[in-house]
């Protein structure tokens, strides 16, 4: 068990993914992954899923496989322990094995939908609120999963703070909420 609390701290310091040639990240994937307990492992560990997920995977990808909010273990993390379950001394898991599932989550319609709304929040972020942009600003909050009674209500905020960063907005938004909640 002390060697997934390895693994899963390592890869949670996962911040940068490095340009690779297509022949290394070839090569890593026929590698095994070694779930023993050291440091010199954990940083073999890492230098490989940065390879692998350089090769494969945008960085918005990454990121969302790496993702620990609330307070759960990253995608990355669940499918090593899921993919560990059925390894053996005859048949390890290797890195291609890793880019083969995350590959398969990557693909399904949960994936892109979560990657859409995520892109959209991004987007979203680096804007300023203003009432001119707010048919396209309304589209990035539909993308995002908000319903429709949110976005009025984010609309009302947008009114009564022009120009405000989208984080501020937000930041609004949830104190509006939580007041309602108190009540």
């Amino acid at each position: 068990m002390k060697a997934y609390l390895v693994i899963i701290g390592l890869l949670l310091t996962v911040s940068t993914l490095s340009a690779q040639s297509t022949k290394d990240c070839k090569k890593v994937l026929n590698k095994e992954i070694s779930f023993e307990e050291t440091e010199a492992n954990a940083q073999e560990i890492r230098e490989n899923v940065e390879l692998m997920l350089s090769c494969d995977f945008d960085e918005l990808d990454a990121e969302i496989f790496m993702d620990v909010s609330d307070n759960n273990l990253s995608l990355l993390t669940q499918a090593l322990l899921f993919l560990n379950v059925d390894a053996t001394d005859e048949n390890p898991v290797t890195y291609g094995d890793l880019r083969d599932f995350l590959l398969e989550q990557k693909n399904s319609d949960f994936f892109i939908a979560y990657k859409k709304q995520l892109m959209a929040k991004i987007e979203l972020s680096h804007k300023n609120a203003d009432i001119e942009n707010w048919p396209i600003d309304k589209e990035l909050l539909k993308e995002m999963g908000l319903e429709t009674e949110q976005i009025e209500v984010i609309k009302k905020i947008v009114n009564n703070n022009p120009k405000k960063p989208y984080t501020e907005i937000f930041a609004i938004y949830v104190d509006a909420l939580s007041l309602e909640s108190k009540r």
